[in-house]
């Protein structure tokens, strides 16, 4: 995942477009920056202050660690979670969204089956 592709996955996830600055630091949001080191900063900025900061050296990382840690949120808020698959009997996850934000969701399902198992 790179951060030009973050948005809109992050929007699939129903998660506000103000809640989040990419490339930019920005008051009661959460940030995901560079810094003077080529570094990927990721943060919640309140008055002027960084919280929760955490840095990476890949891109991909941090944008995957922003991306969890709002998704986590989202499930644990009870806006996303598991669907209900007729067709297997079993339960997964819906991922039909998420291949227009700029993630592939036959990788997505292939990684979810090889965490099943």
């Amino acid at each position: 995942m790179k951060a030009e592709s973050l948005s809109g996955c992050l929007t699939t996830l129903g998660i506000p477009a103000e809640l989040v600055s990419i490339g930019a630091e920005r008051d009661e949001a959460w940030c995901l920056v560079t810094d003077e080191s080529g570094h990927w900063d990721v943060f919640w900025r309140e008055r002027g202050s960084r919280y929760d900061w955490s840095s990476f050296e890949e891109e991909a990382v941090a944008c995957h660690y922003l991306f969890g840690r709002l998704a986590w949120a989202q499930v644990t808020r009870g806006a996303v979670g598991l669907v209900d698959a007729e067709d297997t009997g079993r339960h997964r996850i819906d991922v039909s969204g998420i291949e227009a934000a700029g993630v592939d969701a036959a990788e997505a399902d292939a990684a979810r089956k090889a965490d099943e198992g």
